[in-house]
């Protein structure tokens, strides 16, 4: 089972992780120490890590942050590091994780300086575990998810099962962390453990017999989703093929975009607005200064025009 698939449907009712906050940001070797034990061969990994990772980070990555991304995404059998960790964090055993938390906080605080994405994502499993899933049902997945922007990229996961499930999920704080992966070309987006999500729609069935789950990212403190304009995202019941998703995810993408251009033109607008009152108030300065040189002058004249008098008088006497 790649990452991709790495899913849980148990739905366990666990306490949030909160502990590794307090931990200071160590090397990854230092971060590792406690986990040597349970990884076969981790020193190497670790090595392979800090040699291909990418660095130095336009994001502000520190050296062991990006080896800290990198090696979560390396595949190197039932103790890749990434299924020993998200096996721990669905664990009931919390005290457990204490041995993580070095980790955690490397990993998240890199995760931190990444681009944060809003967009439809997709993750896959070659089972059928549609029937945990009904409509407006709320869970939470405990552990790092990966996704990627890319259906395609889960369906050459996928293989082709006629019984496998697909999960188109909108994310509004999934984590871009392609070009810091050992597969650049994953387009991966992780969503960060603990990230609930809502059920949106009733489960769709696929003509070649496999699923797909609708999922929409919930905030933290309530039940809607993060977006005001969710609505909006529509995706079409039937018939259903991974193309038509595709286009789903385009439609979705450009929606975006014109939402980002129309709110850039109201910024326009608003500049404009900003400077053409300020040209009014500069020609009422101008205005105002204008008439205060003419009293002046006028004031003068008079001033002048008195002397002159005055002077004329004297001179006649």
């Amino acid at each position: 089972m790649n990452r991709f698939g790495d899913i849980d449907a148990s739905f366990k009712r666990l306490p949030p992780v909160y502990g590794y906050h307090a931990e200071k940001l160590v090397s990854l070797e230092e971060a590792l120490q406690a986990i040597k034990a349970h990884i076969n061969g981790l020193p190497h990994f670790i090595k392979i890590a800090k040699q291909y990772c990418h660095f130095p980070s336009e994001h502000g990555l520190s050296h062991d942050q990006s080896a800290a991304v990198y090696i979560y995404t390396m595949e190197w059998g039932e103790t890749t590091l990434y299924r020993v960790l998200n096996k721990a964090l669905r664990s009931e055993n919390r005290q457990a994780l204490k041995i993580w938390f070095p980790y955690l906080k490397l990993f998240d605080t890199a995760l931190d300086l990444l681009p944060t994405v809003k967009e439809g994502v997709w993750r896959g499993i070659p089972l059928d575990i549609c029937k945990n899933f009904t409509k407006n049902q709320t869970l939470t997945w405990w552990s790092f998810n990966s996704c990627s922007s890319s259906v395609n990229v889960i369906k050459n996961f996928l293989g082709g099962e006629n019984n496998a499930t697909l999960f188109l999920i909108e994310t509004f704080n999934g984590k871009k962390i392609s070009g810091y992966t050992e597969y650049e070309n994953e387009d991966e987006i992780i969503l960060r453990m603990g990230t609930r999500f809502r059920v949106k729609s009733d489960i769709l069935k696929q003509s070649n017999g496999s699923y797909l789950v609708h999922l929409i990212e919930l905030g933290d403190n309530n039940d809607q989703p993060l977006a005001s304009d969710i609505n909006q995202l529509k995706l079409t019941a039937a018939p259903f093929n991974t193309s038509t998703l595709g286009n789903e995810r385009l439609k979705t993408e450009n929606l975006d975009k014109l939402q980002r251009y129309q709110q850039d033109i109201q910024c326009i607008n608003a500049a404009f607005i900003e400077i053409e009152q300020r040209a009014q108030n500069h020609e009422r300065t101008i205005t105002m200064l204008r008439q205060d040189i003419q009293e002046l002058q006028e004031n003068l004249q008079e001033e002048n025009r008195q002397k002159m008098n005055t002077l004329t008088k004297l001179c006649q006497t």
